[in-house]
């Protein structure tokens, strides 16, 4: 019942150019928070930003989600795709759980 919901209120394109825009804003997103946070820290790159795992995981997500719906067969994108999740519960363990 909810996947015909779903499938009347979007479309495959509505889909994917919802999870294009949440890719792209996550992507400048993860770059403005790491600026931000090396200049409050005086330039000094050697920490990330505790927002940057959850962006990062919010965008690998959208991304892999529009790999699968799009059905693509090319494996280094998925490996990319899956190598920057797991990336991402890395940089979660390290920053946020490990304290």
């Amino acid at each position: 019942m909810w996947r015909r919901i779903w499938h009347r209120l979007f479309s495959r394109k509505w889909e994917l150019l919802i999870l294009g825009a949440i890719v792209i804003i996550c992507a400048l997103a993860a770059k403005y928070v790491a600026i931000d946070h090396w200049n409050s820290i005086g330039w000094d790159l050697s920490s990330y930003s505790p927002w940057a795992p959850i962006i990062g995981i919010i965008w690998m997500t959208a991304y892999t989600l529009v790999l699968y719906l799009r059905k693509v067969h090319a494996p280094s994108l998925w490996i990319m795709g899956i190598a920057g999740w797991i990336y991402s519960f890395i940089m979660l363990w390290a920053i946020w759980l490990n304290k």
